[in-house]
C-alpha cells in the first residue's frame, strides 16, 4: 500500500514544475511582443512628426555642389599674374621632407590637408642655402606678412628648399629668423629634381634656372601669381594685392571657390572620389635619405655643371654645400698664385673678402650674422 505513492508525488511535482514553467515563459513572452507593439508604435509617431516638419528650402543664391570640368590651366607669361591659373597637380602629389619640430625630417605628400589647408591661400617660396637673392628677399616678405596681421590664417606661407644638398633642419635653423612665419618647412632632395622639373616644364613655365621662386596658391590651390627671381620695386606691393583678392574669392558667394572639380584642392560633400582633394594616400615617389649624406652625392658626376655665382664651393653636380655664416661649410682652395688673398684682388660684388676655415682670406657669401674678419 505505500510503494506507489511516492512516485504518484514525484510526478505530480514535475508536473508542477512544467506547469510553473509554462506559465512563466508565456509571460515573458507576452510581455516582449508588448514591449515590440510599444516600440512600433514609437517608431510610426517619429515617422510622422518627421514628414510633419517642415522642409529645409535652399535659397537661390546658395551655390549648390555639384561637378564641373576644371578651368583651363595657363602656363606663366609676361605678367605674374595668371588669371585662371597654373596647374599643379603632379606637384601636389610629390612626397617631400618636412622638418620635425625637434629636429630631423620625414616625408609628407605636398597636397595634404595640414601643408596645404583647404581654407587657406599660400605664399609659397622656394629657395636654398646658396642663393644670395633669397636672403635678400625673404626678410622682406617677412616685414609684409607682419604688417599684414589682418591676414591670420587666410594666407600662410610654405618655404620648400630646393635643389640644395645641405640637410634641411640644419638649413632651415639658419634661415627660420628671415623668413615669415610658417607652420611647415620642407624640403625636395630627390634623386632627379622632381619638384622644378614639375614647374619648368612647358605647360607651367613657373621655373627658369633662377631662386628665388615665390608663388601664390589660390582657394584651389593653383597658382595665379608667380615672381621667378629677385623682386623688382612694386612686385611686393603686387604680391599683396594678389593676396588680398585671393582672400576676397574665400568668401565670396559664386566665385571660383565655389566651383567643385576633382584637383581643385578641397573635399567637399559628394566629392569623395577625388583622392588628390579628399586625403588619400598618394604613390610613394620619393625616398627619405637614411643618413644626413646629402642625396646629391650620390648622383653621377657633371664635369660639366658650373658652381652658382657667389658660392664658396659646390658638389660635383655644381650644388653649393655651403650654409651661410656656417664655419663648417668646406673653404675655397686657395689658387697657386701670388694674388690669391682677396685682400689683394678682392671680390665680386656679391661676395665678402674674410676669413675662411683654413685661416686664409677668401671670397665668400655674406653671412647671416657678422662674422669678424
Amino acid at each position: 500500500m505505500s510503494g506507489p505513492a511516492p512516485a504518484h508525488a514525484r510526478w505530480i511535482a514535475w508536473f508542477a514544475i512544467m506547469s510553473v514553467a509554462v506559465i512563466v515563459s508565456s509571460g515573458l513572452t507576452i510581455a516582449l511582443a508588448l514591449r515590440l507593439r510599444g516600440e512600433e508604435d514609437r517608431l510610426t509617431a517619429l515617422r510622422r512628426e518627421a514628414e510633419a516638419c517642415p522642409k529645409r528650402v535652399v535659397r537661390a543664391d546658395t551655390p549648390l555642389v555639384e561637378h564641373v570640368d576644371a578651368p583651363v590651366s595657363q602656363p606663366l607669361g609676361a605678367d605674374a599674374y595668371i588669371e585662371y591659373g597654373t596647374d599643379i597637380t603632379p606637384l601636389l602629389r610629390l612626397q617631400v621632407e618636412r622638418v620635425r619640430p625637434r629636429g630631423g625630417a620625414e616625408l609628407v605628400r605636398v597636397g595634404a590637408p595640414e601643408v596645404l589647408s583647404p581654407r587657406s591661400i599660400h605664399v609659397v617660396g622656394l629657395w636654398a642655402t646658396w642663393c644670395s637673392s633669397c636672403k635678400q628677399l625673404f626678410p622682406r616678405i617677412r616685414e609684409v606678412f607682419e604688417r599684414r596681421g589682418d591676414w591670420g590664417e587666410a594666407v600662410r606661407f610654405v618655404p620648400i628648399q630646393v635643389l640644395d644638398p645641405a640637410t634641411p633642419d640644419l638649413a632651415v635653423s639658419h634661415w627660420r629668423s628671415v623668413m615669415p612665419d610658417s607652420r611647415v618647412q620642407l624640403a625636395d632632395r630627390s634623386s632627379r629634381d622632381e619638384l622644378v622639373n614639375v614647374l619648368r616644364d612647358e605647360q607651367r613655365r613657373l621655373y627658369a634656372g633662377t631662386l628665388p621662386v615665390v608663388l601664390i596658391l589660390d582657394c584651389n590651390r593653383r597658382v595665379r601669381w608667380a615672381k621667378l627671381g629677385p623682386f623688382a620695386a612694386n612686385d611686393l606691393e603686387d604680391l599683396e594685392r594678389r593676396a588680398d583678392q585671393f582672400i576676397a574669392e574665400l568668401h565670396e558667394q559664386g566665385s571660383r571657390c565655389s566651383r567643385v572639380w576633382c584637383g581643385n584642392g578641397r573635399c567637399e560633400p559628394g566629392e569623395d572620389r577625388c583622392t588628390d582633394d579628399c586625403g588619400a594616400a598618394a604613390p610613394r615617389s620619393i625616398a627619405p635619405s637614411p643618413t644626413p649624406t646629402p642625396v646629391a652625392a650620390s648622383r653621377p658626376p657633371s664635369p660639366s655643371a658650373a658652381c652658382p655665382e657667389g658660392c664658396p664651393a659646390c658638389d660635383t653636380q655644381g650644388r653649393c654645400r655651403a650654409l651661410w655664416g656656417e664655419p663648417s661649410a668646406p673653404p675655397v682652395a686657395p689658387a697657386a698664385r701670388p694674388d690669391a688673398d682677396c685682400r689683394k684682388r678682392g671680390c665680386t660684388a656679391t661676395l665678402e673678402c674674410r676669413l675662411d676655415a683654413t685661416g686664409a682670406h677668401s671670397c665668400q657669401p655674406p653671412g647671416l650674422w657678422a662674422s669678424p674678419d
